[in-house]
């Protein structure tokens, strides 16, 4: 990762007893600044809402937009829709209190009370991965309009056709056909 866009930065100490409100639009060249990670575009409306009360901090962060990924099945670049919202509490420790098992706590955002500044940044392109499908198919940009490598699919399909079955599963495909044939 690249050193911190001030854009995201947010000084606790400035936030007001309440809800804070904080709007971004991350687009392409936010994600470039990341050389790492499955998401290298998008396009993305991120809200933020820190709610502030005298004994805690609580983030909401609501992502809706578009990543570029790749398709499991072709290879060529899709656009995924992608939206949900994610809660985290801040939790606020003194420097010397700060040890790997309070930072690894996926429930808490933990920062050192000498610094108060938070880095959403991170958070956004973390969220934006977790949203990311598990399978990634269906080659339809946001318009609607396929974008399937055909070459790609027509290869497959060929390699498919002309592989040599090993003759112990051929015998088990024929048991396969014969018992759904008898079943129609």
């Amino acid at each position: 990762m690249t050193k911190v866009n001030k854009t995201y930065l947010v000084d606790l100490n400035k936030l007001q007893i309440g809800d804070n409100l904080f709007s971004y639009v991350v687009d392409n060249s936010f994600f470039e600044q990341y050389s790492f990670g499955e998401i290298q575009a998008g396009d993305f409306e991120v809200d933020i809402n820190i709610i502030k009360s005298t004994a805690r901090l609580h983030l909401h962060i609501t992502l809706s937009g578009y990543a570029t990924a790749t398709c499991d099945k072709c290879v060529a670049d899709i656009e995924l829709k992608l939206q949900n919202t994610f809660t985290y509490t801040i939790r606020t420790v003194n420097k010397d209190e700060l040890t790997e098992d309070l930072l690894a706590d996926a429930e808490f955002i933990t920062i050192s009370k000498d610094e108060m500044e938070l880095d959403v940044s991170t958070i956004i392109y973390e969220n934006t991965h977790l949203l990311l499908p598990v399978q990634r198919i269906g080659c339809t940009d946001r318009n609607g309009v396929k974008r399937c490598d055909q070459s790609v699919l027509a290869h497959l399909t060929e390699v498919e056709s002309t592989q040599v079955i090993d003759p112990r599963w051929a015998e088990l495909l024929k048991l396969k056909n014969k018992q759904s044939n008898n079943n129609n």
